[in-house]
């Protein structure tokens, strides 16, 4: 959302910048991947959440107050390389 507001375009016809944006967020997510091998919260917390057993498991660890944190200061910090 941020790379949006930032690069994003103000007009629907505004095709260099829509490009520009996907090509920085592609860059984002390649840079993540290279700390956290995945961009997906199944990979990252090592938990599906489509199961209620695991999604309970995740809650009663408290990993979305712990982990969840990190991992977006991790993105903002990435997005500024």
């Amino acid at each position: 959302m941020i790379l949006g507001l930032q690069y994003g375009s103000i007009h629907n016809d505004d095709t260099a910048a829509r490009s520009y944006t996907y090509q920085r967020v592609h860059e984002l997510i390649q840079r993540f991947k290279v700390i956290h091998d995945s961009i997906q919260c199944t990979g990252l917390l090592g938990y599906n959440f489509s199961d209620p057993q695991q999604l309970q498991t995740v809650w009663e660890k408290g990993l979305f107050k712990q982990l969840c944190p990190i991992l977006v200061r991790d993105a903002t910090l990435t997005m500024s390389h």
